[in-house]
């Protein structure tokens, strides 16, 4: 399964990354909502999107709306946030599939993934 992680701190992408990796996935990583448009944009066959939703240039919730006008194939898209007003029933409701708080724990977000 191929998996794009967007959060504006390194370390996070880093390890998500490293974890999903572990589970045979081959994974894309961006600092910010505009980077990861650009990524989506050259690889169609993304399933699944972890976005944190505060974050420079580009927040997660903009970031969720302009890639489902690119890519409907998107199987799930997972918020993160360590801060946010957002809710699980609002973030449903743009069309994420889950809404998992920070720090990330990483058996919630594999059981998300799977």
């Amino acid at each position: 399964m191929k998996v794009l992680i967007v959060d504006d701190e390194p370390d996070i992408c880093f390890f998500i990354e490293y974890e999903i990796k572990e589970n045979g996935n081959e994974t894309f990583t961006a600092n910010d909502g505009l980077e990861a448009l650009e990524i989506l944009k050259n690889n169609p066959d993304i399933e699944i999107i972890i976005s944190d939703v505060k974050m420079p240039k580009m927040d997660g919730i903009e970031f969720l709306k302009e890639s489902q006008l690119i890519n409907n194939k998107i199987k799930k898209f997972i918020f993160i946030t360590g801060f946010s007003d957002l809710d699980e029933d609002k973030a449903k409701s743009l069309g994420a599939f889950a809404l998992l708080p920070k720090p990330i724990q990483l058996d919630d977000l594999l059981k998300q993934i799977d």
